[in-house]
């Protein structure tokens, strides 16, 4: 950020406060990291999916050349990007990570796969949509840029709903 915030410290500090506040209320919540300790993208989804997680929650700080760029976007998975934005940002996000495709040899274990990967991908836009509606109730000063759906790694190799969330561009006051 402009006065050296670190997107790391940011997101550390609001994802331990987000923590709490969801414990609070009795739920369990598991962190891909709770330390100044880097997690590569493919791992935080193993650790998602090793926890038999209900849901995936990333956070993240947005950056933009334009120092007009303000607000909160939530994405969730699709194969293409919805705005050129997504594109630039999904594929910037991505180049520390191997995408290794799938073989299914069973033409019945593809289809089920399938159908499993449409429902979570309903319910990944629902949850989206719900999480956008309550962040822009929480914080009415910070306008919401919207729900949109981008190929992140981080939300693809996940075997839940799942969304990212921009949680604000550390890159403008």
């Amino acid at each position: 950020g402009p006065a050296g915030l670190l997107e790391k410290e940011l997101v550390l500090d609001v994802t331990r406060r987000l923590k709490a506040r969801i414990e609070s209320d009795g739920v369990q919540v598991v962190l891909t990291r709770d330390a100044d300790v880097y997690v590569p993208l493919d791992e935080r989804t193993a650790i998602a999916n090793r926890a038999g997680a209900d849901l995936f929650v990333s956070i993240h700080a947005n950056a933009a050349s334009a120092r007009s760029a303000r607000g909160v976007e939530i994405f969730f998975v699709a194969l293409e990007a919805s705005d050129e934005a997504a594109r630039w940002l999904s594929s910037a996000i991505a180049s520390d990570v191997r995408i290794v495709p799938a073989s299914p040899d069973d033409p019945l274990a593809s289809i089920l796969g399938d159908l499993a990967a449409a429902d979570q991908l309903r319910e990944s836009d629902e949850f989206a949509r719900f999480a956008n509606k309550e962040v822009a109730a929480l914080v009415a000063e910070v306008p919401s840029r919207g729900v949109k759906q981008a190929p992140f790694v981080v939300l693809m190799g996940v075997q839940m709903p799942a969304a990212l969330v921009e949680i604000g561009f550390i890159t403008n006051p």
